[in-house]
């Protein structure tokens, strides 16, 4: 078309299929030029608005993109270099907004770890302090020559009580840690569960009559239970010398059994001074004591209850306290049935 003035069509005429001529067009080529131009003016243009709107929808998106991720970078090199309290604010609902949430949440995991972690060195430092702090004193005290010897048996009995004291909680300790690295074992056999119950009653009620306690126990004969049974004597032995010890002479414990489809269900109640309701939910807690004199006397280690609650969820089961105050508490442990394939 370049050079030329026109440009032509021919259109054959054709009658009853005869071939009677042509039909020639001629039309100016300045015309269709000026059409090609202009097309060709405006291809150039939109080109140039979408390489343009495609720099500046990049640039925002990269921004909302990469300046959340760098945000999350530096919070998880933060993370990584011990300071562990991070926020990152986000109310985006995609998978950025999901992921910033989840770094939140480790970092007040981490916080909450730390500041638990401080609490328990300090409490295990405290528990540890005490007994040794009288092991040396008495020890220093029967050293000297001016004693007599009543007052030596009595230290050396003393001594011995904190020693006995020592050596529980060490152990409690290293069966935690067993807990946390995963390395705690459960046995876990088919038994007959009253027989376990009535060893543990053989060995308990001697202490209870010692303190004028009714001890009353109830447990059908039938039931089988698929359990570590020294862990949970271990358990059982726990909850009902805390009993003991929060129950006022004259009164009375009470330990009955009973089973349904799913669940052996074992419930210890006690006629003691009972549980503050601000303390019921703390009452698993490592080193948690009601009584916050942390006599031994009435308060034991602090670990008890947490360990019994681990041996009793290690073997699937459930273990829950409700206490009124100045009426008792009772402990209702549920193991489950049917575990005899594990």
């Amino acid at each position: 078309m370049a050079g030329k003035k026109y440009i032509a069509t021919d259109s054959p005429i054709t009658i009853n299929e005869e071939h009677q001529g042509h039909v020639f067009m001629f039309a100016d080529t300045n015309n269709i030029k000026r059409i090609v131009n202009h097309l060709s003016d405006q291809f150039v243009f939109i080109g140039f608005v979408t390489i343009i709107l495609t720099i500046i929808t990049v640039f925002i998106l990269s921004r909302l993109i990469t300046k959340p991720l760098v945000k999350m970078k530096e919070a998880t090199e933060q993370l990584s270099k011990g300071r562990h309290k991070v926020e990152l604010h986000t109310d985006r609902r995609d998978e950025l907004g999901e992921l910033a949430a989840s770094i939140t949440k480790l970092s007040d995991d981490l916080e909450r770890l730390k500041k638990e972690r401080n609490e328990f060195l300090a409490s295990i430092s405290h528990e540890l302090r005490t007994p040794l702090t009288y092991l040396k004193g008495y020890a220093d005290i029967i050293s000297r020559g001016d004693i007599s010897d009543n007052e030596r048996n009595e230290y050396i009995e003393i001594i011995r009580e904190e020693t006995e004291q020592l050596a529980i909680l060490i152990k409690n300790l290293l069966e935690l840690a067993k807990m946390d690295q995963n390395k705690f074992t459960i046995n876990k056999e088919d038994i007959e569960f009253g027989k376990l119950i009535h060893t543990i009653t053989e060995r308990i009620r001697p202490v209870f009559e010692e303190k004028n306690i009714t001890f009353s126990v109830r447990c059908p004969s039938h039931i089988i239970a698929h359990v570590d049974p020294e862990r949970i004597q271990q358990v059982l032995l726990n909850i009902l010398d805390n009993a003991k010890k929060h129950t006022p002479q004259g009164k009375r414990i009470s330990l009955e059994v009973s089973q349904n489809k799913r669940e052996i269900i074992t419930i210890i109640s006690d006629e003691g001074k009972g549980i503050p309701e601000e303390d019921l939910p703390f009452i698993f807690e490592r080193l948690y004591r009601v009584e916050k004199s942390r006599s031994r006397l009435s308060g034991g280690t602090g670990l008890g209850l947490t360990i019994a609650k681990e041996i009793v969820e290690f073997h699937g089961g459930t273990i829950e306290v409700r206490s009124k105050l100045g009426e008792g508490t009772s402990f209702i442990i549920k193991l489950l049935v049917g575990d005899c394939n594990e």
